[in-house]
């Protein structure tokens, strides 16, 4: 797809969607001092904090990769960098699950076979 801006995890998902992945996410949920009241994607960035080790902010839904298809989900590694200069080349990757999305099942099912998903890359292929 060309579109000329960078592709977001919202162009396949609802906001809803992703805040409830994200807040079952161990690493994302110790980030959020109450997410238990947390009741919008917006107000999960206004609240979340990564602190030194990482920054977390609404640009990670363009930091994705689709890593492998299980069934009919894909699974999906978010990339988070450095929160504060003294943590500098520190990297934490989120791992999610979520439903293939319908509007990308055909390129997604040839991906899978022409090994262009991020798991056949990690393995060399």
């Amino acid at each position: 797809l060309r579109t000329g801006k960078p592709a977001s995890l919202l162009d396949y998902y609802s906001a809803d969607t992703l805040l409830q992945v994200f807040l079952k996410d161990t690493v994302l949920k110790k980030a959020v001092r109450e997410p238990a009241k947390i009741k919008s994607l917006n107000q999960f960035f206004e609240e979340v904090e990564g602190g030194c080790e990482m920054y977390i902010d609404k640009d990670m839904l363009e930091h994705f990769a689709f890593h492998h298809v299980k069934g009919n989900n894909v699974a999906i590694r978010i990339g988070l960098s450095h929160g504060c200069e003294a943590m500098r080349g520190n990297f934490t990757e989120i791992g999610i699950y979520l439903p293939v999305p319908k509007a990308l099942k055909d390129a997604m099912d040839r991906s899978v076979k022409l090994g262009h998903l991020m798991s056949n890359l990690t393995k060399g292929k």
